[in-house]
């Protein structure tokens, strides 16, 4: 599932919207809230080059061109 293009740039968007909730809302809710989506960003990234390394069609056979 996480081998869809989408991971990529999904995390990036996520990353930046908490950054300016956290910057504009200075609530304690928004600084939990934000950091939590963080923290869901870089585990989704984590997620998405760890399945890319498993996957046969992205892995390197070895052979040169």
């Amino acid at each position: 599932m996480f081998t869809k293009p989408i991971f990529e740039t999904l995390p990036i968007l996520i990353t930046t919207l908490s950054l300016l909730l956290i910057a504009f809302v200075h609530h304690p809710i928004a600084i939990i809230a934000g950091t939590g989506l963080i923290i869901m960003s870089c585990l989704l990234l984590y997620r998405h080059y760890t399945e890319l390394g498993t996957d046969a069609d992205v892995l390197d056979d070895g052979q040169a061109i």
